[in-house]
């Protein structure tokens, strides 16, 4: 805590010396925090679990800094992710340095908001650049600190691109030199008020195709995500979700899944969440009831979130 606050400080007074005659620098903070808990299940347990997250952010005109603390009871009891930036020529390049988690080329699923793929910085120290030679167009290449030699370190870089097409779709596509992990992927913008994604990726020898989507009707918000894994035997999963608006305050609906054990959700069976979600303005407190059928095994969740 004390190192970040003396990090902050620092840049403060930098920044406030070099653009006094410019955009004044702006420091702010957020925050996130989850409590989930069991209620009961079919053992008979309790318990609960308390997760945080606080966002610091500073920028100036054309560089800045923002690291991510996460914890339980202490909300600072690690610095998971943080990066100094700085753009030149406009924006059309930036450099990022740190513990960095950056895309741009990720996918992330309808439901429950899992990546398609692995992040090209994946809460990794070292350096990335990116560049925006034309609209719409953003190249990515990143480069970790291993603490080996150089060469060491340009064996697992990473290498990522997003295309965009207006009101068509945003393509994207990555290699990761570490694990050999190869993907392609699109948004499709095309179809109004419908989120549209799918996703091919290959680790090794294993493939994997992704499909997520969702609309929101009136009160009634639906999604898919769905995945079919290609590797020595096939495995396949797919997740619904229902949830209707009954007023601003109130929402009920439900998720269900099924799979055959493959690596996106492992619940191997039939799983069903009927669920009643209390919104406010900063949050919600989500209570439901979880019944596996694989492992025949039920219980009573409750999470509780809340952010600024």
């Amino acid at each position: 805590m004390k190192k970040i606050l003396a990090i902050l400080l620092a840049l403060m007074t930098i920044g406030a010396m070099a653009f006094a005659e410019d955009a004044k620098p702006a420091l702010t903070f957020g925050a996130y925090g989850d409590i989930t808990a069991t209620a009961y299940d079919n053992a008979g347990n309790t318990g609960y679990g308390l997760y945080t997250e606080t966002y610091f952010n500073y920028a100036a005109k054309d560089n800045g800094f923002s690291a991510t603390t996460v914890g339980g009871a202490d909300p600072f009891a690690a610095v998971r992710n943080y990066k100094f930036y700085y753009n030149l020529n406009g924006g059309m390049f930036q450099l990022l340095a740190g513990k960095l988690r950056e895309g741009p080329a990720r996918l992330t699923s309808y439901v429950d908001g899992n990546g398609f793929s692995t992040r090209l910085a994946n809460v990794q120290t070292g350096v990335e650049v990116l560049a925006k030679p034309v609209a719409g167009l953003v190249v990515a290449a990143f480069l970790p600190f291993t603490g080996a030699a150089v060469g060491t370190d340009f064996a697992v870089a990473n290498f990522g691109v997003s295309y965009l097409v207006p009101n068509i779709a945003n393509i994207v596509a990555g290699y990761r030199l570490g694990n050999s992990e190869l993907w392609v992927g699109a948004d499709v913008k095309a179809i109004k008020d419908v989120t549209l994604k799918v996703g091919f990726k290959m680790v090794s020898t294993t493939n994997y195709i992704y499909l997520t989507a969702g609309t929101t009707m009136d009160k009634l918000d639906l999604g898919l995500d769905a995945d079919v894994v290609l590797g020595t035997t096939v495995g396949f999963g797919a997740k619904v979700k229902a949830e209707y608006a009954v007023s601003d305050l109130l929402s009920v609906g439900a998720k269900v899944s099924y799979d055959n054990g493959d690596a996106w959700y492992a619940n191997n069976g039939l799983e069903a969440n009927p669920y009643a979600k209390l919104n406010f303005a900063a949050g919600d407190i989500i209570i439901g009831f979880n019944y596996n059928t694989g492992s025949s095994t039920w219980s009573i969740p409750i999470d509780f979130e809340l952010s600024y």
